[in-house]
């Protein structure tokens, strides 16, 4: 299990390069369905996630913290309560 902060959702995949993301190197994506969603980083707590969060918010206005297990999207209220 790991949390990730996510940037941005789109119809349409985005190359992952530095213009992108305004810089950001650690970004990964998913797509579900004909959504892709870019996420930055894989941390092991959720506080981890949280200090990523707010120095992305500078950047990334919207950004917001996700968790994953096995490699699918869970609720963070959900991870939270499996620490």
């Amino acid at each position: 299990m790991y949390y990730s902060v996510q940037l941005a959702a789109t119809t349409q995949p985005l190359e992952k390069h530095a213009p992108n993301f305004k810089n950001e190197k650690n970004i990964f994506s998913i797509r579900s369905e004909n959504i892709y969603r870019y996420y930055s980083g894989k941390f092991s707590t959720y506080e981890k996630a949280l200090k990523e969060k707010r120095r992305l918010q500078a950047k990334f206005n919207g950004a917001f913290i996700v968790a994953f297990e096995n490699e699918k999207l869970i609720s963070v209220k959900k991870a939270l309560g499996k620490m």
